[in-house]
């Protein structure tokens, strides 16, 4: 009897130990992070490549709602190139804190993959693998969950502002409007601040912009910086808003300016700048194309957002011209789509061909639209039309750089993260292989036994004549 509980506990440890070492499935190219909470925020180093993995643990405490403007946000597990990445070197993985739906955003396409059980309080295995730049398997708890192809072409863009196909519509070298900006003194204000992403009130300095129009703008800053620097700033930004045309800046009467690397925003007659964000703008030669963006918000979206025949044009087009107006159709459509007009409509010498069909192709009745409210416009005149052309599509669907990826570092996700990254795709049984092996999950051990355990059971039974007399489980 006990040579045969020794045979039987050396085959179940031959067996857990087989199991357990059967689990490495990703090369000695991986990059891991160890289990960290969801919102501190780690880097990722990754190498450029099309073809790659990410097996991602995540477990969710609790899910935190946030609105803005009656609109969920998407909270970042994992993301690249942010704040402005080339649309072709996108890689982000949200939840959707109203829903529970993980997000998945990469290349010239958004995907949005429906994990509607996605529980609280335990571990959750996602990998997501790419398969030399042209399609893309999810893997939910290592099955595959969906196959995902290049995106049609009527989804190419994530942002208009951000994409490098629009980033010469207005160029810094281009005349501006602005005439005067004078200083106000000093006077408290209340201001928002994405960086605390709340109102403040502080001491600001006041500046008064004017331009050929006669618009007066109160340019308000921080006094986190020297009256000096304030100034130059306030100079700064005014000449790039008098860029905008004659319509955008009609209805802008104040500009926040404050240091940090936050996104811009616009708004209730207001443009939000953050000067550090504004410098990464300039660098990649978008900085006109945002202020475009934000000042389409502070000028149009009171007066169109809720206009029937805006949501009518919306319906009528049943496209987006980029996956974020497609993500927030009633606080983004506008200005991405304004964005886009304008190129088409008032600087077709400063567009490609491709991206002028691609614009008549996805928003016809939005570009019809914007006409039909005689916008003044100046000092921009309308370009001479050419009759549609055909549509080039990408060769590849994602080249992932080489940099970091950014995972965690949003404080409303209450959670932990494990991430793993491989310069390779996977099949369905490496994908199997890894949720198997409970890499991440459990206690943050990472040896595989206690996830093990976790996953199975083991039963000794005393059988007779084929019928189970007793048993044990473990």
């Amino acid at each position: 009897m006990t040579l045969i509980v020794v045979i039987l506990l050396i085959v179940v440890g031959y067996f857990i130990l087989s199991m357990i070492t059967s689990y490495s499935s990703f090369s000695s190219s991986k990059v891991s992070t160890s289990i960290t909470k969801l919102n501190t925020k780690t880097l990722l180093p990754v190498t450029s490549t099309y073809s790659f993995t990410f097996s991602i643990w995540i477990y969710i405490n609790n899910f935190y709602k946030r609105y803005s403007d009656g609109q969920q946000l998407l909270q970042h597990i994992i993301s690249t190139g942010l704040p402005s990445p080339p649309p072709e070197q996108m890689f982000f993985l949200t939840l959707d804190m109203n829903s529970n739906i993980l997000n998945i955003t990469i290349g010239q396409g958004s995907y949005k993959i429906p994990v509607n059980t996605v529980p609280l309080q335990t571990w959750v295995s996602i990998i997501v693998t790419v398969i030399n730049g042209n399609s893309v398997d999810i893997y939910i708890n290592g099955k595959l969950f969906k196959t995902v192809v290049p995106p049609p072409p009527l989804q190419f863009w994530y942002g208009t502002a951000v994409s490098p196909d629009f980033k010469d519509v207005i160029k810094n070298t281009d005349p501006t409007t602005f005439k005067t900006l004078t200083d106000a003194g000093q006077e408290m204000r209340h201001m928002f601040d994405r960086r605390t992403n709340s109102y403040i009130d502080v001491n600001a300095y006041l500046f008064k912009y004017n331009d050929n129009d006669d618009f007066k703008i109160e340019v308000q800053v921080n006094p986190e910086f020297s009256q000096d620097t304030a100034r130059e700033y306030a100079g700064k930004y005014a000449i790039v808003i008098g860029r905008l045309p004659k319509a955008l800046r009609r209805h802008v009467k104040t500009v926040w300016i404050h240091n940090g690397k936050q996104p811009f925003g616009g708004g209730n007659n207001n443009i939000l700048i953050h000067v550090e964000q504004g410098d990464d703008y300039i660098k990649n030669g978008i900085l006109e194309e945002i202020i475009i963006h934000e000042g389409s918000h502070a000028s149009l979206d009171h007066l169109y957002a809720n206009d029937p025949n805006w949501i009518n044009s919306q319906q009528k087009d049943n496209a987006y011209i980029s996956t974020y107006a497609k993500d927030f159709p009633r606080i983004e459509d506008i200005a991405e789509s304004f964005l886009a007009y304008f190129a088409y409509t008032y600087r077709k010498d400063r567009i490609t061909s491709n991206t002028y069909n691609r614009i008549i192709s996805t928003i016809p009745t939005r570009i019809n639209f914007f006409d039909s409210q005689n916008l003044d416009m100046s000092p921009y005149t309308k370009s001479s039309p050419s009759p549609p052309g055909p549509i080039a599509l990408p060769e590849a669907l994602y080249l992932l750089p080489a940099g970091s990826i950014t995972v965690g570092g949003y404080n409303l996700l209450d959670g932990y993260i494990s991430t793993t990254f491989d310069n390779k795709s996977i099949g369905p049984q490496e994908a199997w292989n890894i949720y198997s092996s409970g890499s991440g999950s459990g206690s943050g051990s990472g040896s595989g036994v206690s996830d093990f355990f976790d996953k199975y059971k083991i039963r000794f039974a005393f059988v007779k004549d084929d019928v189970e007399l007793s048993s044990l489980d473990i």
